[in-house]
């Protein structure tokens, strides 16, 4: 059986694409296996809460909070749903113009992120900061800019 050949990309781009890729998918499920196995959260959920702790008063409008997360709207929605369901957080009207919606971190839910932060800090250190030194921190550093700066805006042309 013969493979397929890989259109666009060097052997060279596509090593380094599935190495980037199957990185990027390990390291995220051991991040999600973790937070579900000890708090009952997906990452996606995690990083909702996260989102909202640094927050002005732990609110953001959802459009604000979709972009900042890279999360498509729907996607969003059902986040904050599993999240109200457990009431670590509350939507609420904006105040501006009460037609926007906003998601606000809860009393409980900021109980849970301090609970669950430093385990998860701990594995972040231990999978993915130990294993690079500071040159390449400051590469990935400008790197991961580049790709989420660029990602976006396909995405925003995409959309409009």
């Amino acid at each position: 059986m013969t493979r397929p050949k890989q259109q666009g990309l060097s052997r060279s781009e596509l090593k380094t694409w599935r190495r980037f890729t199957k990185g990027t998918f390990a390291l995220f499920a051991a991040l999600d296996r973790q937070l579900r196995d000890e708090w009952g959260l997906s990452n996606d959920d995690f990083r909702v809460l996260a989102y909202l702790s640094t927050a002005a008063e732990s609110s953001m409008r959802m459009s604000q909070l979709a972009e900042e997360l890279s999360f498509s709207p729907s996607r969003l929605s059902h986040a904050v749903k599993r999240l109200e369901d457990k009431e670590w957080v509350a939507r609420d009207s904006t105040i501006e113009d009460g037609r926007g919606r906003s998601a606000r971190l809860t009393k409980e839910g900021r109980r849970i992120l301090e609970e669950a932060w430093p385990k998860y800090a701990m594995l972040i250190k231990k999978l993915f900061l130990d294993q690079v030194d500071d040159d390449q921190r400051d590469l990935f550093d400008g790197t991961y800019a580049k790709i989420a700066k660029a990602s976006a805006q396909h995405t925003r042309r995409q959309n409009s």
